[in-house]
């Protein structure tokens, strides 16, 4: 009941902020998709990540067709300079998000970014749109793991990569495998 009322609280500040119901919508079907990913995992309908709609309330995530993008700062240790863009570590950009939803077709993946460059023109530099991804699929490793025919290996294209990590645990187990990572 609650996040109901919420939601038509959230609908009310679209409306008066002049964003479509459509992007209200697009935007709030991830709670359908956590709440089939607590399913999956817990085995229980729910939420497990409820740390993650408070950026909803606050209007600084938006799904744009198949991708989510969040207004956040660039937060690197040092600048970037590259392709007529410069960020500084603190600067305002957006970060990309990869609902369970579907797949990553180039197309899909296309028309998401060009729906977010046109909705986003303030965070445009020089007419590039920097948008910074964190994920999995974007490991480096992967175009050896896949054939290079997949979606995922496509995507790493869409991306230069500024470093990757690898950790002893594995916090994204449950998106790959539908369960927390017990350590097997």
């Amino acid at each position: 009941v609650m996040l109901v009322c919420a939601a038509e609280m959230l609908l009310s500040d679209y409306r008066a902020n002049g964003l479509s119901e459509k992007l209200f919508y697009d935007t709030m079907e991830d709670v359908i998709y956590k709440v089939r990913e607590c399913k999956t995992v817990r085995g229980i309908y729910g939420i497990f990540v409820e740390s993650w709609y408070g950026l909803f309330f606050r209007r600084t995530l938006f799904k744009l067709g198949r991708f989510e993008y969040e207004i956040t700062k660039f937060g690197a240790d040092t600048p970037y300079e590259k392709h007529g863009v410069r960020l500084e570590p603190k600067d305002a950009m957006l970060g990309l998000h990869i609902p369970s939803c579907g797949p990553l077709t180039r197309e899909v993946r296309l028309e998401s970014y060009r729906l977010a460059y046109d909705f986003f023109p303030e965070y445009r530099i020089g007419g590039v749109l920097p948008i910074l991804c964190h994920s999995w699929l974007l490991y480096p490793g992967n175009r050896e793991i896949f054939p290079a025919s997949l979606n995922i290996v496509d995507f790493l294209s869409d991306f230069e990569n500024l470093g990757s990590a690898v950790s002893e645990e594995y916090g994204d187990c449950w998106r790959l495998f539908g369960r927390d990572y017990d350590g097997h």
